[in-house]
Parts: structure tokens; C-alpha cells; sequence
């Protein structure tokens, strides 16, 4: 590699270390992997004729594990305590609640694209989230 090549590499690199080193940012790109792969999955689930309920039910429920061990280490890499996951698990388990009353009302009883309804509510549960995870269960010492 040439000399510029490799002092693009450098600054390439470093421009990476400055957008990472903030807990929001990386817990948006966290989330935008977590959650894209959350959405397929709950797309797929549907497909094969689950209800949009229990396929949001089934995915939050996988994804929240995973979700405490990517944000734990990476978005806010915190040391925690099993008090901790109980507070993610609380956390997220309004955030579950908040969604599936979302669905009944949006996609069961207004009779809205449940993709369209799902799509939107993990926008803004995102922001709930991290808004509740940065205060109650990864606090800044």
C-alpha cells in the first residue's frame, strides 16, 4: 500500500475510534444491527402465518438477551452485576408491553400493516431504551 493509501487507512480508522467513542452512537450502530435483524426475523416469523404479536413476543424475547451482552460490552462498556440484567430485563420488558399495546391498537383494532406499525415502534422504543438503560442500569460512575 502506498503512502497515502495507508494515511487514508489511518484516518479512516481513527474518524471510526472518534464516532465509536460515544455510548449513544454506539449504541445506535448496536441497535440499527440488532434491530435489522430483529425486523427480518419477525417478517420471517410472520410469514409463516404467526401472528404479529407472538412473533414481536418471540423476538424481543431472543433479542433482549442478546441485546444486554452487545450494549453491556460495547455501547456503554460497563462492568455489571446480575442487578444490572434484572434492570435491562425490567426495562425491557416495559418496553415489550409498550409494543404489544401498540400492535392491539395499530395493526388489531385500527386494522394498520403490522410491518408498517412494527417498523415505526422500534424507533422510538430505541430511543426509550437507551433514554432508560443509560439511566437506571449502565449509569456512568
Amino acid at each position: 500500500m502506498n503512502f497515502f493509501g495507508t494515511l487514508l487507512k489511518k484516518k479512516f480508522y481513527r474518524a471510526l475510534k472518534i464516532i465509536f467513542s460515544h455510548s449513544f452512537l454506539r449504541y445506535i450502530f448496536i441497535g440499527l444491527i440488532l434491530n435489522s435483524a430483529g425486523f427480518l426475523f419477525y417478517i420471517f416469523l410472520t410469514m409463516l402465518e404467526i401472528t404479529p404479536a407472538i412473533s414481536m413476543s418471540i423476538v424481543y424475547f431472543i433479542f433482549t438477551a442478546v441485546s444486554f451482552f452487545f450494549h453491556k460490552n460495547y455501547s456503554f462498556q460497563k462492568e455489571s452485576s446480575p442487578r444490572s440484567f434484572i434492570y435491562f430485563s425490567i426495562i425491557h420488558l416495559s418496553a415489550y408491553s409498550i409494543n404489544l399495546l401498540v400492535i392491539f391498537i395499530f395493526v388489531y383494532m385500527l386494522n394498520l400493516p403490522h410491518q408498517f406499525i412494527q417498523g415505526i415502534s422500534v424507533i422510538f422504543l430505541a430511543v426509550y431504551l437507551y433514554f432508560m438503560m443509560s439511566t437506571y442500569v449502565f449509569k456512568r460512575s
